[in-house]
């Protein structure tokens, strides 16, 4: 209550259960600059046949969640089988410029693309917990079948794929 009796409803807070807003992700596709996928697939071939992360950076548009650059997980030693992004490498992530991070990316090598039992609990503890529509991008760079890739959500603790599109100028062509 305010003096004088007069009571503002904006000075109340609204209680919002987290599994409601949890259920309300408003993104629901992918929309990817060409030129992060190509910075990306390079990326993951200087790595050669070990696994390696990048943070995902960009941001909300309407229906889309925008990815317009990423951060290169250098300082995150993986393995043949295995990443682990660095807690420094979400600092570093952030360049001021207005995206932020809104996922993560990160190699299969010669194994396909999938998100295993681990990469379900890294994207939810470590990306959708603090950003209910962060994303996983899982790519193949070696795939027989070529560069195959694919965007994830984890949603009831399992992935599931999610629509993408290219973001490209016109004036650049493909």
């Amino acid at each position: 209550m305010c003096p004088f009796g007069i009571r503002l409803p904006i000075l109340e807070p609204r209680v919002v259960i987290h599994e409601e807003f949890v259920k309300k992700l408003k993104t629901k596709k992918i929309l990817i600059d060409v030129d992060v996928l190509a910075e990306i697939f390079k990326y993951f071939l200087s790595k050669s046949r070990m696994e390696a992360a990048c943070l995902l950076r960009g941001t909300m548009a309407g229906e889309y969640l925008v990815i317009k650059d990423i951060h290169k997980c250098e300082n995150s030693q993986g393995s043949r089988m295995h990443i682990e992004v660095e807690p420094i490498e979400f600092c570093k992530a952030d360049k001021g410029d207005g995206y932020h991070v809104i996922g993560w990316v990160h190699s299969h090598p010669n194994m396909g693309v999938f998100m295993s039992g681990t990469d379900i609990e890294t994207q939810l503890k470590s990306y959708q917990s603090f950003f209910p529509d962060a994303i996983a991008m899982v790519m193949d760079p070696f795939s027989k079948n070529g560069l195959e890739y694919a965007f994830f959500r984890v949603i009831n603790e399992k992935a599931k794929k999610i629509d993408f599109d290219y973001l490209v100028r016109r004036n650049e062509g493909l």
